[in-house]
């Protein structure tokens, strides 16, 4: 007898978790279709994919996800300098920290076109060629949760380009990649060391800071 209560408990706490779930993507379903956006994974053989899934309550699962971002590792060369772009916190946390520019990745876009629209929206940079270079995501990184960002590098040829902070960036700056400030907010620390050792392998960094200094400018 008691096992069976035990059983009927069980099933009646299924059923209200299952009710649950299939109200709450029918109701995601139902926003999707109003506000006419493309939904993940849409494309001419997954047209309706996520809004099929969301109908029908598949692929839901209880235990927590980790969070995606983007962070974008750019350089620049000025005077035969190599230089890294890197934005103020507006925000917490580590509001008024430097940081790569970066953010989370929308539900409808691919990570390249997140990378180009977080590096649009805090510093002003558009049509920059940019590349993933790295993943990180050690736990802790973030203090709001498991998260994981995904990071692009990209390098602005020409002279160094004009930038304007906006979205979550209070200040945008170019710092010399030998003078970066000792404490930057997340793990950008380690991220921006990374990218520094990998634009130093590459053929540009040496045509650019193996040319002769002068008096005021520091070396590469």
């Amino acid at each position: 007898m008691k096992n069976e209560k035990q059983d009927r408990r069980k099933l009646c706490k299924d059923a209200k978790v299952s009710f649950f779930l299939d109200t709450y993507w029918h109701e995601t379903y139902t926003w999707i279709s109003r506000q006419s956006i493309p939904p993940v994974c849409m494309g001419k053989k997954n047209q309706r994919f996520m809004c099929d899934m969301a109908e029908k309550g598949k692929f839901v699962y209880d235990w927590p996800r980790p969070m995606v971002t983007v962070d974008i590792v750019v350089f620049a060369f000025f005077k035969n300098t190599a230089r890294l772009l890197l934005i103020r916190r507006r925000k917490q946390p580590f509001k008024d920290r430097w940081a790569l520019p970066g953010g989370f990745v929308e539900m409808d876009e691919e990570l390249q076109e997140a990378a180009a629209r977080e590096l649009a929206e805090e510093t002003g940079l558009e049509n920059l060629t940019l590349e993933q270079m790295h993943t990180f995501g050690k736990c802790g990184r973030d203090p709001r949760g498991r998260q994981i960002t995904v990071v692009f590098i990209g390098i602005a040829g020409g002279s160094l380009p004009s930038i304007r902070a906006g979205d979550d960036a209070a200040e945008a700056r170019w710092f010399d990649v030998e003078k970066l400030p000792p404490k930057m907010a997340f793990d950008h620390n380690e991220v921006a060391r990374f990218g520094v050792r990998k634009l130093k392998r590459k053929k540009i960094y040496r045509l650019n800071c193996n040319k002769p200094q002068d008096a005021t400018s520091t070396s590469c």
